[in-house]
Parts: structure tokens; C-alpha cells; sequence
């Protein structure tokens, strides 16, 4: 079979564009249909956010508030959720233009990864407050190609504190993990409180550092990623041990932290 020059070119042509348009907007993972259209939307302090009071909406109206929360103001223009049964579980349909987006959805968490597209089309505007962002005009169609988009941490081995794990969770919901594989037991460390046994965290959750932890100590001295915060080890019968561990009080709000951002928490 024989092809037409020409539609060879225009065809590598229109997947360059295609390749370059997705590149440029950074949306991670890529949308399975993305057109520009004409325009730009801000979103600010003032716009207003419309959407009837099925609960579906509920997590997505959540975090926009939150991200309304320390804007700019701008004109006035609206983010309207609409539901959509026909819809597959967590797809939604993004529609930004100048003066409205429309967020159509069939389900909760359609809704909520939509709110984490336009975040990631704010780009660094997003980790800013007192600001505006500028979004562009466009149509997406998306849905998730895999049900189970999942991140493993294990916190036995190095121990990481309920601050870094709130931001853990933002930094999942951002890229639209839904799994947050939790490794809280292992013999370097007992991590999580079980109130008949008090031991298993006294004893269990501390230890010596081992060869692992100087060679990130060494590593330290030129790079400060490998440092292990001073706040995580204490004098235990005149010894310095290392570790930590998580009330029940914090797991359980991590649990509903996690659950407000779409990812559901699986300990082992």
C-alpha cells in the first residue's frame, strides 16, 4: 500500500503538535484527549462555585474552597460541576472557557482529579498564595488507565512524621495516586501504637543506627536530602537510638486526611 507524502507529513505534523501541546501544559499523567481552544480563564478569590448538592461533588467542592482560600480577587466568572452517569468511574470532562469552567463527572473522585488538573494548570501558581492563575481555554476528556495508581513508603526502615506525610499525601492527590501503600512494621522498627501492648512502640519503634544510616549521614555532608532530622532520635538508657512512631489519634486522622484527598491509606 502506498502513502501519500503529504499525508505522512501532515500526519507526524498533527502528532508533534499534539506531543508538544501536552508537554507544554505538564499534565501528569497525560489526558487521553486535550484541544485548545481560544482564551484564558483566572481563577481567583471571586469566582463562585456552582454545583447542586449530590454528594459527589463533595471532596472536589472541598479542595476548590481550599484553593479559593488564599487568592487574589479577579472578575467574576464560575466553576459549575454537572453529573453525567454515562460517565466510567473517575472520568471526567474539563471544559475551561473565558468566563466559566464546567466539570462534568459521574462519580466522586471523577470530580476530584478534575480539581487536580486545574491545579497542575496553574502550575507553580498553585503553591502560591495571594495570586490569581491564568488557565487555558480547553476541552479534556480523561479517565484513569489503570484503577490501581499506587506508592509504597516505608516508614520501619526511616521514619517520617505526620508533617511529611500530609504533604506525602498532597504530593500523591496532585499526580492522581489513589493507593497509599503504608509499611509501618519490620524489624528495623514498630511504628504504629497498639495501646494493650505499650512495648512494641517503647522498645520496638527505636534502635541503633545501623550501616544504612551512616552511609546517608556521609552522603549528608554534600547532599542535605540524606539527612535524618535531629528530632527523631532520643537518649534511651544512655544510648542514642533512633526511630518514632504514630499515635492512634494521628493514624486515624491521617486515615480521613488521605481519605479528603482521594487516597485511601493500606497499611502493612
Amino acid at each position: 500500500m502506498k502513502i501519500n507524502n503529504f499525508s505522512l507529513v501532515l500526519g507526524l505534523a498533527l502528532f508533534f503538535i499534539a506531543k508538544s501541546t501536552f508537554a507544554q501544559l505538564c499534565i501528569v499523567p497525560q489526558p487521553e484527549s486535550l484541544k485548545l481552544l481560544p482564551g484564558n480563564f483566572v481563577f481567583s478569590a471571586s469566582t463562585t462555585i456552582s454545583a447542586n448538592a449530590d454528594s459527589i461533588f463533595s471532596i472536589a467542592i472541598q479542595e476548590i474552597y481550599l484553593l479559593k482560600k488564599d487568592r487574589a480577587n479577579g472578575a467574576a466568572n464560575r466553576v459549575l460541576f454537572t453529573k453525567d452517569t454515562n460517565l466510567k468511574p473517575e472520568a471526567y470532562s474539563l471544559r475551561i472557557a473565558p468566563t466559566q469552567i464546567i466539570i462534568t463527572v459521574s462519580d466522586k473522585l471523577g470530580a476530584f482529579w478534575a480539581v487536580q488538573t486545574l491545579k497542575q494548570l496553574a502550575a507553580a501558581n498553585a503553591f502560591k498564595t495571594n495570586n490569581t492563575w491564568t488557565l487555558p481555554a480547553l476541552e479534556i476528556n480523561d479517565r484513569p488507565k489503570f484503577s490501581w495508581r499506587g506508592i509504597h513508603l516505608d516508614v520501619s526502615r526511616h521514619f517520617f512524621d505526620i508533617d511529611y506525610l500530609h504533604r506525602f499525601i498532597d504530593r500523591l492527590s496532585f499526580y492522581k495516586f489513589n493507593k497509599f501503600h503504608w509499611h509501618l512494621t519490620d524489624d528495623q522498627g514498630w511504628r504504629i501504637e497498639i495501646k494493650k501492648y505499650p512495648e512494641l512502640t517503647a522498645k520496638g519503634a527505636w534502635r541503633k543506627l545501623n550501616n544504612q544510616d551512616s552511609a546517608c549521614l556521609k552522603l549528608a555532608t554534600t547532599n542535605p536530602d540524606y539527612n535524618i532530622p535531629e528530632k527523631h532520635f532520643k537518649m534511651i538508657n544512655g544510648e542514642r537510638m533512633y526511630g518514632g512512631f504514630y499515635t492512634q489519634e494521628e493514624i486515624k486522622e491521617l486515615v480521613s486526611y488521605a481519605t479528603s484527598k482521594g487516597v485511601e491509606i493500606i497499611p502493612r
